[in-house]
């Protein structure tokens, strides 16, 4: 009986200890978790943040979009590195990533098996290397085609973006899709995308909830030579025309004054992305537009030769650029995208 006693007492001792140790570790847990939570305030991601994209790609051209606007184009096959910095297009929140690998007539329609690309998402860091936050990439070379890609899963800003269970940015599955049509022309292609999630001190960029230009599911690519026509001539399309016209007439007289309010939106949140002085982005496009209308040749705008653009995701529009030749032989181009709002066209980046 006394040893069935002794033996039961050293089992609660056993048990109590065990419950303790538990009981320790998930306090220690909450502790980190309170810890994390504090520490967020300084996070890197929430102070003065420099995103950039690094772009690589080789063996096709290449389109890449964030948040539904396009930030690279290159329609060659030659073999590509660089960085892009999309301060202006980060969201406080979902950010989606996609990249539409495409093929051309010298390459029979067809990807090549040396087909490769990689779009990363950095944070830069002042005196540091930069930090990797995600990555989509895609490597016709390999048997797992996505391997080069970041898994599914939180990561941590306040570990260099390792991979955590309480982390503070979220990477989604990746969507792949097949590419059957790219500026109405037939093709072989994919497009990856996928959605990286986290804070960050910039406000809600306007041309996020702008409205949607057509209907639900418009595939701009997918339109044929004659719904292309077809929807030019339409009232929307052409009063996005109008804006240029605008623009290019008012240059054309050497009148900046009369424009750069149009700017508005673009100066004043690229003060923001930028970390520059209120007024700064207004000031130094005044600059450049007055340099270039006093100094340089603007090339004509004719609407009938002019393209016009809707962008992934289906809230941005653009016409080919109004430009002027310098006497160095450079063109210097003004890429101009604008939103939709309330059946207004507004002149966003």
């Amino acid at each position: 009986m006394k040893i069935k006693v002794k033996l039961l007492k050293h089992i609660k001792t056993i048990f109590l200890l065990l419950m303790s140790t538990q009981l320790v570790d998930l306090y220690a847990n909450k502790l980190k978790e309170k810890a994390l939570r504090e520490v967020e305030v300084s996070n890197v991601l929430l102070e003065e943040p420099s995103f950039k994209l690094k772009i690589r790609k080789s063996g096709a051209p290449l389109v890449v979009h964030l948040n539904g606007v396009q930030v690279f184009k290159e329609l060659s096959t030659d073999q590509t590195s660089l960085y892009y910095p999309v301060n202006d297009f980060i969201a406080n929140g979902e950010n989606i990533i996609n990249f539409d690998l495409i093929s051309d007539e010298n390459m029979g329609y067809r990807l090549g098996k040396d087909t490769y690309a990689s779009v990363s998402l950095l944070l830069e860091i002042t005196g540091g290397e930069d930090q990797i936050i995600s990555t989509l990439s895609y490597d016709n070379r390999q048997k797992d085609k996505l391997s080069g890609s970041s898994v599914a899963g939180k990561y941590s800003s306040l570990e260099n973006f390792k991979a955590s269970n309480n982390g503070n940015v979220k990477v989604s599955k990746i969507i792949e899709k097949q590419i059957a049509s790219y500026n109405r022309i037939k093709i072989e292609g994919i497009s990856l995308e996928h959605i990286v999630s986290l804070r960050t001190s910039f406000p809600r960029w306007k041309f996020l909830d702008s409205d949607f230009i057509m209907e639900e599911g418009f595939d701009y690519n997918a339109l044929s030579d004659k719904e292309y026509q077809e929807l030019k001539e339409t009232p929307l399309i052409q009063s996005l025309y109008d804006e240029y016209v605008t623009i290019h007439s008012a240059l054309k007289r050497k009148d900046i004054e009369a424009i750069i309010d149009l700017f508005d939106e673009r100066n004043e949140e690229l003060d923001i992305a930028l970390g520059l002085e209120k007024g700064d982005a207004k000031k130094n496009l005044y600059d450049d537009l007055k340099e270039s209308s006093d100094n340089h040749k603007l090339i004509p705008f004719t609407v009938s030769k002019r393209s016009f653009f809707i962008e992934k995701g289906n809230r941005i529009a653009y016409v080919s650029p109004i430009a002027f030749d310098r006497a160095d032989g450079i063109t210097s181009k003004y890429n101009m995208k604008f939103r939709l709002k309330n059946g207004k066209w507004i002149l966003t980046r």
